[in-house]
């Protein structure tokens, strides 16, 4: 990975109140003209606190972003997403300063 682009994009949502890890997109799987929206949008929003606990080291941002992902199903044992797919990316939140 180089400092002009990300290999992975950590996804979450809200699960029963929480905001809640669901999943993971492979950046080369999120087209390249959304992916450089985002890394320029991530490198503003960037923060050194954790937002959630995920099973795997992240560089993190303010939970501003979003977007709309697509998915075969729902992993049975616990609220993950089998297999996402990058579908568009939506207005961001409002910052909660």
């Amino acid at each position: 990975m180089s400092d002009n682009d990300f290999n992975t994009l950590l996804l979450a949502t809200h699960v029963k109140g929480r905001l809640t890890f669901i999943g993971t997109i492979p950046a080369e799987k999120i087209p390249v003209d959304i992916r450089q929206k985002l890394l320029v949008r991530m490198r503003q929003l960037d923060t050194f606190r954790p937002i959630i606990k995920v099973p795997q080291a992240a560089k993190w941002v303010k939970p501003q972003l979003m977007c709309r992902v697509k998915d075969v199903d729902w992993s049975e044992a616990k609220p993950d997403l089998m297999e996402p797919k990058f579908d568009i990316l939506l207005q961001e939140l409002p910052s909660r300063r």
